[in-house]
């Protein structure tokens, strides 16, 4: 993945994480456990270069605290009384897909990236949230 992509991509899902992230703050060293500590890195350091140290493309502790995220939206208000049931990811070798359940309406698949479309299957759920980011984003 090219630099100034992993880039966008992780503030993107760093602002979907934490809504309400303040952008000027600088690095220090970053928590490798717990989003709680995450998020009061992110906080408390100050200047822009600290999304450099963001590792949403790379470690797995860190991308799946996104698919839990995404697991636990509460998306009724988008769809008539109790027809919204829950999000979910699947990721099946090397695909990855992102459904909402409806109760009584077939469910959406939202995103859908195929076996082979990423060269690894983190690379595959990496962009794959970042497709649903997007489009959660256009919706919300």
């Amino acid at each position: 993945m090219e630099k100034v992509n992993v880039l966008f991509g992780n503030k993107l899902i760093a602002e979907f994480i934490y809504p309400n992230i303040i952008w000027d703050y600088a690095p220090r060293k970053l928590p490798y456990e717990g989003h709680d500590k995450i998020e009061n890195w992110l906080q408390l350091n100050l200047k822009s270069g600290w999304a450099n140290h963001l590792e949403y493309h790379k470690s797995w502790d860190w991308l799946m605290s996104v698919v839990e995220k995404i697991e636990s939206l509460d998306l009724t208000k988008w769809y008539d009384t109790d027809n919204f049931s829950n999000c979910s990811v699947n990721i099946e070798h090397s695909s990855c897909y992102i459904w909402l359940n409806l109760n009584y309406d077939p469910g959406k698949r939202v995103v859908a990236i195929h076996n082979g479309t990423y060269e690894t299957k983190i690379e595959t759920v990496y962009n794959a949230i970042l497709e649903f980011i997007k489009w959660y984003n256009e919706h919300k």
